[in-house]
């Protein structure tokens, strides 16, 4: 079953698609203008299409944060697609997934990026970074 990691953003969404060996297949970021919905939208769901996962892994909302509310409208955009696609979600908490990949719940951003890159993952944003962190942390748990 391929698994697609979803780091959400209505700016920069990032993604990491895994095959049923748990081989990185593609990674990237959606970038869209200023909260384009509709764009976000149509390349996520095409994204979707063309790799046909079984799964979507996502980061879900943060607490208290200057990025809640564009977090949240991303994850609200991400499960329309993934429903009407009929593909199943998985969200973890910012803290979890942490947690459990890279032992500290608290982890600062840096720290995904230089454990994706330790593995060897050529990795050009930190969104791309986190997507790929999130399909991980799903992938050690099954």
């Amino acid at each position: 079953m391929k698994i697609v990691g979803v780091d959400p953003g209505t700016k920069n969404l990032g993604y990491a698609v895994f095959n049923d060996d748990k081989e990185l297949i593609t990674s990237g970021v959606i970038t869209t203008g200023e909260r384009s919905y509709v764009e976000l939208f149509l390349r996520f769901s095409l994204l979707l299409y063309h790799h046909q996962p079984g799964l979507v892994v996502v980061e879900g909302a943060f607490q208290r944060s200057k990025f809640a509310n564009p977090h949240i409208e991303a994850i609200a955009l991400i499960k329309t697609v993934t429903e009407a696609m009929n593909i199943n979600i998985h969200t973890y908490a910012p803290s979890s997934w942490k947690k459990i990949l890279l032992g500290n719940g608290w982890a600062k951003k840096e720290e995904a990026r230089e454990y994706v890159k330790a593995l060897g993952y050529d990795v050009k944003s930190q969104h791309e970074a986190d997507a790929i962190c999130l399909a991980l942390t799903f992938l050690r748990e099954v």
